[in-house]
Formats: structure tokens, C-alpha cells, sequence
């Protein structure tokens, strides 16, 4: 399989390419990348782990929830996820296959945001 998806590149070769299921690749990247006491910013309702392994290393979480907007729509609002960005946020964890009402555009630009935010 890693041959397979190796092919598909011009320059990673297959020894660098790892195959998980999404609930372990989750895991790992949370793992390796957050401390006791780093902010998280996840997306809920969304895949469970993305929350519970950032809680279970003592991390400080806000949820990005989305809103009814008038057409009686589920939205994400990008001023939200703004508002929930702090000096010490460190993953986003925005989920793409909960967030099916947002459009691709904003969720590209809360992505945008959120990172011009954390780098700053």
C-alpha cells in the first residue's frame, strides 16, 4: 500500500509514507504535538478523539460549534473560530466532514485565519 500511495508523488518514497486508520493518525499528530496546558480549538460536534486525546493530555479546549443561520442551515461562523483563538493556541482541529454547510471558501479562510493568528 505504501508503494501505492508513494506513486502517486513525485518525491516522497514509499519509506516515508505511513498508513493509519484516521483514529490513530489523529492520536500520534496529538500526541506528538501538544503539552499539559496548550489550546486546542476543535470543531464540534466532530470525531471524538480530536477532543478527548487533547483533554486527556491536560489541554485547555474551545469548541468552534456551528449556528442555524436564517435558511434553517447549519454554519460555522469564521468570527467565531476568531474569537476562540488565543496567544497560546496551538492545533485547530477543524473537521472537514463535520463541517458539510460551511463552504470550502470559509473554512479555507478560518484556516487562514487561524493560522496568520497563532504565527503571529
Amino acid at each position: 500500500m505504501r508503494e501505492e500511495v508513494s506513486s502517486t508523488y513525485t518525491s516522497i518514497p514509499a519509506k516515508n509514507i505511513v498508513v493509519l486508520a484516521p483514529a490513530e493518525g489523529i492520536y500520534l499528530t496529538l500526541k506528538a504535538l501538544l503539552q499539559p496546558g496548550d489550546h486546542v480549538v476543535v470543531t464540534y460536534p466532530g470525531y471524538q478523539t480530536l477532543h478527548e486525546v487533547a483533554r486527556s493530555i491536560g489541554c485547555k479546549l474551545s469548541f468552534w460549534r456551528p449556528e442555524l443561520n436564517q435558511q434553517r442551515s447549519w454554519e460555522f461562523k469564521v468570527q467565531q473560530l476568531e474569537a476562540l483563538v488565543q496567544s497560546d493556541t496551538k492545533v485547530n482541529n477543524l473537521s472537514l466532514h463535520v463541517a458539510k454547510s460551511a463552504s470550502l471558501a470559509s473554512l479555507h479562510m478560518a484556516y487562514l485565519v487561524v493560522a496568520s493568528q497563532v504565527t503571529d
